[in-house]
């Protein structure tokens, strides 16, 4: 008597998730969310679940009461037919909503229907009678036969599913595998070769990937860094062709971030003759001072960083060459005894010393 109420509490309730099922999904011909509203799909794909392992665990309860005594395939035990069935039942609920779910075709409602509703009901009908009455009275039963031979086809059907899904699955992940490999060896191929450039070939890459309107400071950035004739000759041509150019140089030999500001300083020096202009000595004395007070308010200015200032030396010497290449005007001048004032006034290292060396011969000269 227990064992018949164990299967009857497994097998109403799971009877009542797939016919739930069939309910939100309108006989699995209703439209599939999409969306956000995606999301609710693990709902019928959780009471599928459900049903499926109520369903097989209350096969296992009547097993073991004896109630399906009376199943006989071909010899074949009752224990392995009665699993097998109960297992195809699940997996073939399952797949039908999958199906539906991925809008496969046609043929899904009535499928779903047979499938979703149809084979779980007839199963758990089929469980029930053998929890409550003799095995020797539902076997004898033809209605009890020809459900069972129904039930066989419809749990094969899910098994064949079952396995065309494993199939599936382990052939998409092998081909996911396959890509993300395949876009692996590729970005190591593109990293290597990058790596491989030369410098002059790798600005050639990058300028071609440029708009006609980057700004000023996009170019210039990498001259403190480049110390190849060549490379500083097409970086400058490239810097002389941006939009407004002495507006924009004007505004970034003037920016707080150094590397910019040397960027500047470089072009100003290394720049042909005909395009220097005597107008830039004004941006040119607020960047030296800059530089002096952020000297003044940070006595490690002349400690290299690769990000911000990566030459500070050369920094110094960049001012007093753009000096020079622009004339000595008592302004400059004057700017360049602030910038003196300050780093003599920095604790004694090499980096010191090396500016105030830089300097003194400017000064000397």
């Amino acid at each position: 008597m227990f064992a018949s109420i164990v299967v009857t509490v497994l097998v109403v309730p799971a009877l009542l998730l797939f016919l739930l099922n069939a309910a939100m999904t309108e006989g699995f011909s209703g439209k599939v969310p999409q969306g956000s509203n995606a999301m609710g799909l693990v709902v019928p794909i959780f009471m599928a679940i459900i049903g499926g392992v109520f369903l097989l665990v209350a096969t296992w309860v009547c097993l073991g009461k004896g109630g399906l005594a009376w199943v006989h395939v071909f010899s074949v035990p009752s224990g392995v037919v009665a699993t097998v069935v109960a297992l195809g039942v699940g997996l073939a609920a399952n797949g039908v909503l999958i199906a539906w779910m991925e809008r496969m075709g046609s043929w899904v409602p009535p499928m779903g229907l047979l499938c979703g509703v149809v084979g779980p009901l007839v199963l758990g009908g089929l469980l029930l009678a053998s929890a409550w009455d003799r095995p020797e009275s539902v076997g004898a039963a033809a209605v009890a036969k020809i459900a069972g031979a129904g039930v066989l086809v419809m749990a094969l059907l899910g098994l064949g599913m079952g396995a065309f899904g494993a199939y599936k699955y382990v052939r998409h992940s092998n081909e996911n595998a396959r890509r993300v490999l395949e876009d692996r060896v590729a970005f190591e191929q593109k990293w290597e070769r990058i790596r491989a450039r030369s410098p002059m070939e790798a600005l050639r890459e990058d300028y071609a990937q440029m708009s006609a309107e980057s700004p000023l400071w996009v170019f210039i950035a990498s001259l403190p860094d480049r110390s190849e004739p060549e490379c500083r000759e097409f970086i400058i041509k490239r810097a002389l062709q941006v939009p407004d150019f002495d507006e924009q140089l004007g505004r970034t030999l003037t920016d707080e971030h150094s590397r910019y500001r040397h960027g500047c300083l470089d072009l100003i020096r290394y720049a042909p003759a005909d395009v220097v202009k005597a107008e830039w000595a004004g941006p040119l004395k607020t960047a030296i001072l800059t530089t002096a007070a952020q000297i003044k308010k940070n006595p490690g200015w002349l400690t290299p960083d690769e990000f911000s200032n990566p030459h500070p030396v050369e920094h110094v010497r960049a001012m007093v060459d753009a000096v020079a290449r622009l004339g000595e005007t008592q302004e400059l001048v004057q700017a360049l005894h602030e910038l003196e004032h300050a780093i003599a006034n920095l604790p004694r290292s090499d980096a010191r010393d090396g500016a105030m060396e830089v300097l003194i011969v400017s000064a000397g000269g």
